[in-house]
């Protein structure tokens, strides 16, 4: 008994240490689940939507679920039939892979898990293959400080080691305040605003602005107005992404539609916001794929009124793509032929259709057929000009077309000439030198 007791005292000191050994892993287990802080394990890069539940830690598969998601473009086979974003536990990073779904040129310039593709704005060094998981720690604590102290929330973001990560980190601030607006209207209008401001990086600048436009036109009423369209200028001013019309989606379920575009001041986004809505009126309506007529109301000014009946003709060409007509186009009255084969080619284009299907069209319009295809690949592309021009070099035989399309596409996206003059310096010689004009 003595032995046994003597070997029970020598042992119990090692008991002790398992026990406690056990209690701090216990606790770290529990501090990554409420932190969903990273693990020193390097993510997969062939991580699917399939792989995401296997991840270690919450906030793996959370950037698992948002980097499948945000990768889809560059792997055609992952396309999902559901999207993953509902499987993601945080809310700030739910909320920015819904927005995904509807701003999908945001896949051009977000970061994510880097060995499923990232391109990052001119400027801006490669980063770390592996480092998404961690900087995405960083951006939602900051996210999640905002509750309490957005200076410290500010300071987190401003500790990152380049710009478009400081503004990637602020746009995530910006999330979590939309989260918070039905709650704090006016308050956190001014703190989004002063966010948007803060931000050098024009793509984050341009969607922050229409971030704040798209989610107050969701409980706006016509006497606003005039705020919409000063935050979507902003917003194209930066970098313009089509911030009037795709507003005008919103709007046009609450009837506010045409309201809203015959406001607009700037002839330009005017004419493409008619013409957007020419596109969603053609599509609510039953209509005959055999023929088409102007539809648009004869009350609309006649500037209006064109651009609202082109965008029902681009519309009608989307409906005979599916069909593989490529006659009905050329028989419609002349405004509207272009327009009609403009929305067969953007019919085709998602569906790697084009541009070899160029050839189906009739041989005058299939020109038409390639720059839309050109203008289709370059608009969301134009803040890496280099991917662009590797386009072009596939075309040898339409260089000059191609080049053409990549100015006007500069000139598109950014209206301030400084930033488009940069963007611009990274063409070759002569294309440099037309770009930078003013």
């Amino acid at each position: 008994m003595a032995c046994t007791s003597d070997r029970s005292n020598r042992l119990r000191p090692l008991i002790y240490l398992i026990i406690l050994v056990g209690i701090l892993l216990l606790s770290f287990a529990l501090m990554q689940w409420r932190l969903g802080e990273p693990t020193l394990r390097q993510p997969s890069g062939s991580s699917g939507r399939k792989g995401c539940e296997f991840e270690a830690t919450p906030l793996g598969r959370d950037s698992c679920y948002f980097s499948a998601f945000a990768n889809a473009e560059r792997h055609p086979k992952a396309q999902y039939d559901h999207s993953p974003c509902p499987a993601i536990a945080n809310p700030y990073l739910l909320k920015l892979c819904d927005r995904i779904t509807w701003r999908p040129h945001m896949r051009q310039f977000l970061s994510r898990r880097e060995s499923m593709s990232h391109f990052p704005p001119p400027g801006s060094e490669q980063k770390d293959p592996h480092g998404f998981d961690q900087r995405l720690y960083r951006y939602l604590e900051a996210s999640h400080a905002t509750v309490s102290s957005e200076d410290r929330a500010v300071l987190l973001c401003r500790r990152a080691t380049s710009l478009d990560e400081v503004d990637e980190c602020l746009y995530y601030l910006v999330i979590a305040h939309s989260l918070r607006l039905v709650d704090a209207f006016s308050s956190t209008q001014t703190v989004i605003e002063t966010l948007c401001e803060a931000m050098s990086i024009p793509e984050y600048r341009s969607e922050c602005w229409f971030t704040l436009a798209d989610e107050l036109s969701t409980r706006t009423t016509e006497e606003n107005f005039d705020r919409l369209i000063e935050l979507c200028h902003r917003s194209t001013r930066a970098r313009n992404y089509q911030c009037f019309d795709h507003l005008l989606f919103t709007l046009q379920e609450k009837g506010a539609g045409q309201a809203f575009c015959s406001r607009i001041p700037f002839p330009n986004h005017r004419h493409k916001c008619f013409h957007r809505l020419g596109w969603i009126w053609f599509k609510a309506h039953d209509r005959d794929t055999a023929r088409f007529e102007p539809f648009c109301p004869g009350k609309l000014a006649p500037t209006d009124q064109l651009a609202c009946n082109e965008g029902a003709a681009l519309a009608y060409g989307q409906d005979l793509a599916v069909f593989d007509d490529f006659n009905t186009c050329a028989g419609l009255a002349a405004p509207y032929v272009r327009p009609c084969y403009q929305g067969m080619a953007e019919h085709y284009y998602p569906r790697r259709f084009l541009p070899a299907g160029c050839a189906h069209f009739p041989p005058e319009h299939r020109v038409t057929c390639l720059t839309r295809y050109f203008d289709l690949f370059f608009i969301d592309r134009t803040q890496t000009p280099s991917r662009c021009l590797d386009k072009c070099a596939e075309f040898p035989e339409q260089t000059e077309l191609c080049l053409e399309r990549l100015i006007q596409a500069l000139r598109i996206s950014y209206p301030e000439e400084s930033i488009r003059r940069s963007r611009c310096a990274l063409l070759p010689e002569p294309a440099a030198g037309r770009c930078q004009e003013p």
